[in-house]
């Protein structure tokens, strides 16, 4: 599964750790939804789930965002589809300093 407009960093890389243990937090092991986009690729190229997650009415990509976990990237602004949180997600962004600078 990958959220739509929004990358975490990788394994090995400043912030994977604090952002797979908030992910875990926040949504381990409960029941989440998962939302698509009409009009946006089901898939990404390595064959993920593309959505975006929410839990007890909260948008896990804001969450993210919000605590300078990910940053908001993989929209219309990057050449992939435009997204409807993509305006959103990259005002969050700007405006939060990232754990990793």
């Amino acid at each position: 599964m990958r959220i739509i407009g929004i990358d975490t960093p990788e394994r090995g890389d400043c912030g994977f750790n604090e952002a797979k243990q908030r992910v875990e937090q926040l949504v381990g092991g409960r029941e989440v939804a998962v939302i698509t986009v009409a009009g946006h690729d089901e898939r990404d190229r390595y064959g993920r789930e593309l959505g975006y997650i929410t839990f007890n009415q909260t948008d896990l990509g804001t969450v993210l965002l919000a605590e300078g976990l990910a940053h908001a990237r993989y929209d219309g602004l990057d050449g992939y589809d435009r997204h409807p949180r993509q305006d959103a997600y990259r005002a969050l962004d700007a405006s939060t300093p990232n754990l990793c600078g």
